[in-house]
């Protein structure tokens, strides 16, 4: 399997949406690399990002005051992502929607972690992309510049 620089697979993938998988080095050094749902935008060489969590539970409580924010929490399961795991309640947060350019996340990749592809546009349904964007649309949480750049 031929290995493609970080920055290749970043361009093909702010095309079109997508599950990446990589870790953060925002985020604490033991957590594991996560997964993110890449969505398209009309910036170029710009990426949105919103991060996959197992811990629903966790983020409902989190947005307890603001239950718009809790609306904007898509929740997914193995049988719409298959690299979910079975066992755990996830969720798409997209209140923590965040947009990077191409550097700017390379430099927050871990380097002992490339960033993968988990899974392509054509297999993540499109009622999920849908929630996706409209869960964006309604968050309070995240700011107007970045809702209009939504494809």
């Amino acid at each position: 399997m031929v290995k493609l620089p970080n920055d290749v697979i970043l361009n093909f993938i702010s095309k079109e949406f997508c599950i990446c998988w990589f870790k953060d080095l925002n985020h604490n050094p033991e957590a594991p690399p996560h997964f993110y749902v890449n969505i398209p935008i009309k910036k170029k060489y710009c990426l949105l990002l919103c991060i996959i969590t197992k811990q629903l539970s966790k983020r409902i409580k989190y947005y307890s005051n603001k239950p718009t924010a809790i609306a904007a929490l898509v929740k997914s399961s193995n049988s719409d992502l298959h690299i979910l795991n079975k066992k755990f309640d996830s969720c798409i947060d997209c209140n923590s929607a965040e947009l990077f350019t191409m550097v700017e996340l390379i430099d927050r990749i871990d380097p002992r972690y490339d960033i993968e592809i988990k899974m392509n546009n054509n297999e993540i349904p499109d009622e999920l992309k849908s929630k996706i964007v409209k869960a964006i649309n309604i968050s309070p949480l995240v700011r107007r510049y970045i809702k209009d750049l939504i494809k």
